[in-house]
């Protein structure tokens, strides 16, 4: 314990004490408030007095509760939101927590608070003061930026677009657009009628598009600027109007809005009766769900070991080197059966062959899996790796990947099945690898 901690609790202590000696004592005079005056319920001669009374005394004391369990949820720190969640409160490291710290506290002093004991990006005073700093500037001027971005774009108007999930029921029906059919899924939550750009040019309608100031607002909050409008002659039934059409990107759905709806005397009760099905698939992006895609691309997740093309890994020795052989390690009697199970799958996809004899030879290292499975791994360091020619290959500093990624519009994680067994190495290095096992 460092000397601040110890001055902390001692002046904690010290002023324990002198509130409980001040507790204590009787009050000076009849004007000074204490405790017990603070909590006193006088009594009254009548029983209207001693109602009222009755019901200040439990009101002031359900407000003194709630006070206080409010003052102890606003003490409380979220650290999730501060991003500083599972770090070291004094190094700012992830892999270990405050109690296993072996930085010495004294060697740490925060840059922005001036305090000895952490750095300053775990420093809670301060993200605690940048968080409601941020909260507050990001409140009172999140306006003044959209209007801002609006004027950028040639904004005037913005229209809201509340349209219904992707897992709801839609009401969907077919008009003619200058006596051409097109679906719309009917949607009351917008007021104007939408068209993506493909679906515009697939129906040829050699209408010119005319410019417009007005832009649509998702219900994800993502601003929509329409290519244009056009003006076009919506039939439905026996109905029939000329209005406005809005041309919005590719990759957004045809949507029919309350304009339309009112203007063609649209009933949903009859849609609902008659028609249960969605959009055509070929007018709607649908996301497939894993288990479809799963199926169409079968041969891409199945889990086998493949072959990279046109690579193959090469092993330079040092000058002067001799090989080394490494007998076997012991395998558990209660993995042997896994053990030898997943060597005869390797050598039956062509990964390892058998060899009577070898110069070379490094220890199978096995790993039980949590599935119940084994992982084979070998131990070249005992031997190998001393002997071989390092590669070193420069590694990209994590600023230089982030700016790659700038401009790029779509993302993947790829885990592959047993990665470093894709690649072939040449007939020496199959040498100087060569495994000795139980067998």
């Amino acid at each position: 314990m460092d000397f601040e901690a110890i001055l902390r609790k001692a002046t904690s202590l010290e002023a324990s004490r002198i509130e409980s000696a001040q507790l204590g004592k009787p009050p000076d005079n009849p004007l000074s408030c204490s405790l017990e005056d603070t909590n006193r319920v006088e009594r009254r001669s009548s029983q209207r007095g001693q109602h009222q009374s009755r019901q200040r005394s439990k009101s002031n004391s359900s407000q003194r509760r709630h006070r206080s369990k409010s003052q102890d949820s606003s003490r409380r720190v979220d650290y999730r939101a501060l991003g500083v969640d599972g770090h070291c409160l004094n190094c700012g490291r992830s892999n270990h927590r405050s109690r296993d710290c072996r930085t010495n506290r004294d060697s740490l002093k925060c840059s922005s608070c001036g305090k000895i004991g952490h750095l300053a990006k775990v420093c809670i005073t301060t993200l605690l003061r940048k968080s409601n700093t941020h909260s507050l500037s990001s409140h009172h001027h999140q306006d003044d930026e959209d209007a801002q971005q609006n004027h950028e774009f040639g904004i005037s108007q913005i229209e809201d677009l509340y349209e219904v999930g992707p897992d709801t029921d839609k009401y969907v029906i077919t008009v003619t657009l200058n006596n051409k059919p097109q679906s719309f899924e009917v949607d009351s939550g917008a007021r104007f009628s939408l068209l993506s750009e493909t679906d515009f040019h697939k129906l040829g309608l050699s209408v010119p598009l005319q410019p417009t100031s007005v832009s649509f607002r998702s219900y994800s909050d993502h601003v929509i600027k329409p290519k244009g409008k056009v003006n076009v002659k919506v039939t439905y039934g026996n109905k029939s109007m000329d209005s406005d059409l809005f041309i919005v990107p590719a990759g957004h759905q045809a949507l029919l809005g309350r304009m339309w709806i009112r203007g063609l005397k649209i009933n949903l009760n009859e849609i609902d009766s008659r028609c249960h099905s969605v959009i055509n698939p070929a007018l709607v992006n649908s996301v497939k769900s894993l288990e479809d895609i799963f199926k169409k691309y079968s041969p891409i997740f199945e889990e086998r070991i493949g072959c990279v093309p046109d690579i193959e890994v090469k092993l330079q020795l040092r000058e002067g080197v001799k090989p080394i052989f490494i007998r076997e390690r012991d395998v558990p009697f209660a993995l042997r059966g896994r053990v030898e199970k997943e060597l005869a799958s390797l050598e039956r996809q062509g990964v390892i062959s058998p060899v009577a004899s070898s110069d070379w030879g490094s220890p199978l290292v096995v790993i039980a899996k949590p599935d119940g499975g084994v992982r084979l791994c070998v131990d070249y360091k005992c031997g190998v790796n001393s002997r071989l020619v390092a590669a070193n290959h420069p590694i990209r500093r994590i600023d230089e990947v982030l700016h790659s990624l700038r401009g790029s519009k779509f993302f993947c994680k790829l885990d592959l099945h047993k990665a470093y067994l894709h690649l072939k190495v040449d007939e020496e290095g199959s040498k100087i690898q060569t495994i000795s096992t139980h067998r």
